[in-house]
């Protein structure tokens, strides 16, 4: 069974500084053939961010780099986020993508990102043909990336601020964990076009959602959650990663708070993000998949690839002896 594994910020940050729990890829080497690796969509822009704040040094980055590549995933090296996520793993019924366009743009801003011998270079960009054969410059902005990434932790900040102030009418009873659940879950699969599924699809997004929630509305003044403090800057990261949970999808992180936070949910996919030690464990014992055993069992996945790959060999006008290429055109990104 192939298995898709994201890897977040710290995963990619111990790796590549060598230090503190660290993937093993002697082992992993050996599981490429159904291990499927991405650096999520989330972690790629911090990462940026790092590298031209300095936060990450571009020489280790430049030494490592290339062992790092190695593991990678050639056709989704960085994973998709956003709308594509949401498509991918079926949370609207009526969302168009362009999965080959973006697979390029993925593949061409990790050439960029692996092969620059300078941040110079890095930040110089790299010129590519889309699908359609037009020429296009991908350009990194250091300026625009923290402008979006700063955008993107207002979101969470807007969202705590809004709780408190629906705590504040009173109209709502927020005092325990379970009433603000409820409250999230309300406002979830009332749009036409959402999935008929989609709440069950997002337990663990949900509760884990309500924990900062809850933190934030009902702790004492001087422990009480602020999403606007530095150390809480990673927070929205961390839960918008659990959006690939359902595809399904491992996640790999050296985040302990994080990991516990998600365990104390309960949900079920909690056991799908695993922090660096226990990933290895899995990987040399060989039990990952299991992880994912209540999303889809092997011979589901191997069924739907073989039918895959036969209607596209059908598309193709039925060639003979090349039936490598429509298993390889059809392999499940997740």
């Amino acid at each position: 069974m192939l298995t898709r594994i994201l890897l977040d910020t710290s995963a990619v940050r111990n790796f590549l500084h060598e230090i503190g729990p660290k993937l093993d890829h002697k082992t992993l080497g050996q599981r490429l053939w159904k291990y499927r690796i991405s650096i999520a969509d989330g972690a790629i822009a911090e990462l940026f961010e790092q590298l031209t704040d300095s936060h990450l040094d571009f020489d280790d980055w430049r030494r490592q780099v290339r062992a790092l590549d190695r593991l990678l995933d050639p056709k989704w090296p960085i994973f998709v986020g956003g709308r594509e996520l949401s498509a991918l793993a079926g949370f609207q019924t009526d969302l168009n993508i362009n999965l080959e366009g973006s697979q390029l743009y993925h593949q061409t801003l990790w050439r960029l990102l692996r092969d620059a011998s300078s941040l110079k270079v890095l930040l110089g960009g790299i010129c590519y043909r889309d699908i359609t054969g037009k020429p296009v410059k991908l350009k990194p902005d250091p300026a625009q990336i923290m402008s979006t990434l700063d955008k993107e932790r207002r979101t969470w900040v807007d969202f705590i601020d809004n709780m408190r102030q629906v705590k504040k009418t009173g109209k709502i009873p927020l005092g325990t964990l379970q009433e603000i659940e409820r409250f999230l879950r309300s406002d979830i699969g009332q749009a036409s076009t959402d999935n008929p599924n989609l709440l069950s699809r997002l337990v663990a997004t949900i509760r884990f959602q309500a924990q900062f929630a809850h933190m934030a509305l009902n702790q004492s003044s001087q422990s009480q959650y602020d999403p606007s403090t530095k150390k809480r800057r990673g927070d929205l990261f961390d839960w918008a990663l659990l959006f690939a949970l359902p595809l399904p999808a491992v996640i790999v992180t050296c985040d302990k708070r994080f990991v516990n936070r998600l365990r104390a949910t309960n949900a079920i996919d909690a056991r799908q993000v695993l922090l660096v030690e226990g990933f290895n464990e899995h990987a040399k014992s060989d039990t990952l998949e299991t992880l994912l055993d209540h999303h889809r069992t092997s011979e589901t996945q191997q069924r739907q690839w073989r039918e895959a790959a036969y209607f596209n060999w059908l598309k193709r006008g039925r060639p003979f002896s090349d039936d490598l290429a429509d298993w390889f055109a059809t392999e499940p990104i997740a």
